[in-house]
């Protein structure tokens, strides 16, 4: 490691732009020889930047689901692009319409596809109120790259739900 050296002008030494230059010169190769080894703990090293916390999120969709069972409505499909850890599932849709029997509200789940399908939530996600969001809770936390998630809805026979958007937040499992 290069370490500066502030170096003093003799007695009746000029002090000019050259001599300026080159202390300026010095401090930079000081200050551009740093690395992970001369980085005290706890500042960010190379290993810390190896690894960021990157979050994305996805998206699953409905425009009109009605009158659906949950084992065989799929409304919609998307894939995890990386290996990730599911941190949040938000759902909203803009309106319901409960039509009085099972369920009394419309409901949402998340199901994982793949061998036998399985909800990644600890229990669906019920509708009670428009422009509401309803935070759903994370039973399934571990994804691969290219893991396909599905929406299911069900709504009793003449009950239905519009613009439907389900919002899933990840944050990515980096490899160093």
């Amino acid at each position: 490691m290069t370490v500066y050296n502030r170096t003093s002008p003799s007695d009746g030494t000029a002090i000019t732009a050259a001599y300026f230059d080159g202390e300026l010169a010095a401090i930079e190769t000081a200050v551009n020889d740093i690395d992970d080894t001369n980085i005290g703990t706890g500042a960010i090293g190379n290993s810390k930047l190896a690894n960021p916390k990157s979050y994305f999120s996805l998206s699953l969709k409905a425009d009109v689901a009605s009158g659906q069972a949950i084992a065989t409505d799929r409304q919609d499909v998307t894939t995890v692009p990386c290996t990730a850890t599911l941190v949040a599932v938000k759902v909203c849709c803009v309106t319901k319409a409960d039509g009085g029997g099972t369920p009394a509200h419309p409901q949402v789940d998340v199901y994982l596809e793949g061998g036998t399908p399985a909800t990644i939530l600890s229990g669906v996600v019920t509708l009670v109120a428009d422009l509401t969001v309803y935070s759903g809770t994370v039973a399934t936390s571990s994804f691969s790259a290219n893991d396909r998630l599905t929406l299911r809805v069900t709504t009793d026979a003449t009950g239905s739900v519009t613009s439907l958007d389900v919002v899933l937040l990840f944050k990515a499992n980096h490899v160093s």
